[in-house]
């Protein structure tokens, strides 16, 4: 498969996941995925729609985004520590 197709096939599982599963479920296939994938960015998206499904506006709005742009940009610098 090439990597286009893989993308689409782990974004489908990934919504899915966030769709249908308890969240902490959901949390780990994201965490799996921004760990394995070369910038993952797909995380940001789906870090929104948590918020805008589950997330309540109070005490702080956007959590999931937050979480999601944190956790990506330190996996990134971490990823690129490591390598060098």
């Amino acid at each position: 498969m090439n990597k286009f197709t893989t993308r689409i096939g782990l974004f489908a599982l990934t919504f899915l996941g966030i769709v249908f599963l308890p969240w902490w479920i959901s949390v780990l296939f994201l965490a799996y995925f921004v760990a394995s994938i070369p910038i993952y960015a797909e995380a940001i998206f789906f870090g929104f729609l948590y918020d805008v499904l589950y997330a309540p506006r109070f005490p702080m709005p956007y959590t999931g985004l937050i979480v999601a742009v944190v956790t990506l940009t330190l996996v990134s610098i971490i990823k690129t520590r490591i390598r060098t």
